[in-house]
């Protein structure tokens, strides 16, 4: 005992000596302490004191001199490589969507890519010590990189992304990229695990052969565990697997193994849970970049898709040569009456409204347009307002029948219908069989939770729309006791968007709100 006491002594004579890493790890930590304190504290509870103990073992090992004992670095190295690759990944998931609904199979196969990037980082640069600090640079760049990826873009970040990385800079040019509460969770748990894997060491006097070979083993364990022992290939978006599968099972990836590629199985089927991934809906294609809503215009469409939205309501209107264009009817205005001659039961041709720019500079679109454009991002989806129209059969045939006549069948996958009274729904199928519908109440009122479950229960609808000033915490309730998703417009305050997250609504329409903002809006009200 005495002998342990007095090595102690000797360690913490040691750590008082180095007088200056000992003010600059005080120094980190009461920095790092005071900006999680900024971003993180909501009162003292289990996350005050995990950034409160982060910070504070960041700044120690930054004070603190490695262990003699090659068993104790051993060790140190082993605890590191078995519990830090998870909670890296998940660090890496939790800022951006919800780790429940990532597989096993997924997590398990980026964990091994993670091991990866330390084993080839330890064959170039000989240390235990560096391959593991420096593998926590990369992977923490790469989480970075495909954070705000995933908020310019609002999708994860391929390689062959490298080519268009620039198109993000109008977005982060216009709009300084938020430090949410859950991303610098992240970074901070970065930071120590970088801090960690720097100060733990194995010292050898081995060859580059003994590292190649460790190199070398890892990789085929890896390459083995992930393509031998897998039920199907990685394959790139919008490519089929390699072989087939009898699993059909959707993996579910994380945004690591995302750097490389999709795990997909073979199957047709279209996810049809946008609902799922993307809590606002933008409305009327959204505000342009000059702060005018309502345009539907492409120029709205194209500034908000680089936004981050990927879920677009539009409104439907068909000309007088019976071609659907978006618009949300022949009365407004929108810059056009005079030389259309709207507002007097005058109703134009597509041509003419196509010729005509919106407030003279925003491009009108038809709904052809629309589905080219969808066409060619396949993670866009478009909910259609038809408005309420007593030929429900004639107006969706126009819709149906522009897809079907020009190629884009497979786009109405990804149309969400708008439903108005119950009935539309079988005036819509005597039509087209559409994945996706909503039952949008502001036409007819709530009719009450029965009548709302009943009809969503028996045809499969998920999601239920009404005006926001509806929303209080029975309708909430109610929406919750059915198991449907509830969705309140238009929502354009940030203080109205925060109210119904805190009183449990599940999303939003906005002209302006973008799904990073709600996202984070949901998981504080659900405590997360």
């Amino acid at each position: 005992m005495s002998d342990l006491t007095q090595k102690a002594k000797e360690y913490c004579l040691t750590i008082w000596s180095r007088k200056i890493r000992l003010a600059v790890a005080i120094l980190t930590a009461a920095i790092l302490f005071a900006i999680s304190f900024h971003y993180l504290y909501s009162g003292i509870n289990k996350r005050f004191l995990m950034f409160t103990a982060i910070s504070l073992l960041t700044g120690a090992l930054l004070a603190c001199p490695r262990p003699e004992c090659r068993y104790v670095r051993f060790l140190l190295v082993l605890f590191y490589l078995i519990l830090v690759p998870y909670k890296i990944y998940q660090r890496m998931e939790q800022p951006i969507h919800n780790m429940t609904e990532i597989q096993k199979d997924a997590i398990f196969w980026n964990l091994l890519i993670i091991v990866l990037v330390y084993a080839l980082l330890l064959l170039v640069s000989q240390r235990v010590n560096l391959a593991l600090g420096s593998g926590g640079i990369v992977l923490l760049f790469l989480f970075l990189l495909n954070y705000y990826h995933m908020q310019s873009h609002g999708s994860p970040f391929f390689f062959q992304d490298w080519k268009s990385l620039g198109m993000a800079l109008p977005f982060l040019n216009g709009r300084q990229p938020a430090m949410s509460r859950e991303l610098w969770y992240s970074i901070l748990y970065f930071l120590f695990f970088i801090v960690l894997g720097f100060w733990c060491d194995i010292p050898s006097a081995r060859n580059i052969k003994y590292h190649s070979c460790i190199t070398g083993l890892s990789l085929a364990y890896i390459l083995f565990f992930c393509f031998l022992r897998s039920p199907a290939y990685p394959a790139m978006p919008g490519q089929q697997t390699s072989r087939k599968t009898a699993w059909e099972t959707e993996l579910r990836y994380g945004y690591l193994l995302s750097l490389d590629a999709r795990i997909r199985n073979n199957s047709s089927q279209t996810d049809a849970s946008w609902y799922e991934k993307f809590p606002v809906v933008c409305h009327a294609a959204g505000m342009t970049a000059e702060g005018i809503a309502g345009t539907n215009s492409k120029e709205a469409l194209e500034y908000n898709y680089a936004l981050g939205q990927r879920v677009f309501e539009v409104d439907i209107a068909i000309a007088s040569d019976g071609v659907a264009v978006l618009r949300h009817d022949w009365d407004a205005d929108l810059g056009q009456a005079e030389k259309l001659g709207l507002g007097q039961g005058t109703i134009p041709t597509s041509a003419e409204f196509l010729q005509s720019p919106i407030y003279g500079q925003y491009t009108p679109m038809a709904l052809l347009d629309l589905y080219k454009i969808m066409s060619e991002r396949e993670d866009m989806y478009v909910i259609i307002d038809p408005k309420y129209e007593k030929d429900v059969v004639g107006q969706f045939s126009i819709i149906v029948d522009t897809a079907l006549d020009n190629g884009y069948e497979s786009v109405l996958r990804r149309i969400v219908v708008q439903l108005y009274y119950e009935e539309m729904y079988d005036a819509v199928e005597a039509v087209y069989h559409f994945d996706n519908y909503l039952y949008t109440l502001y036409y007819i009122g709530y009719p009450g939770r029965e009548k709302v479950e009943a009809f969503c229960t028996e045809n499969q609808i998920p999601v239920v729309v009404m005006p926001c000033t509806w929303i209080d915490e029975n309708i909430c309730q109610d929406m919750a006791a059915c198991s449907l998703r509830l969705y309140g417009h238009t929502v354009d305050d940030e203080e109205e968007a925060r109210r119904l997250a805190f009183l449990g609504a599940d999303g939003i329409y906005s002209d302006n709100l973008l799904p990073k903002d709600m996202r984070e809006w949901l998981m504080q009200s659900s405590g997360q």
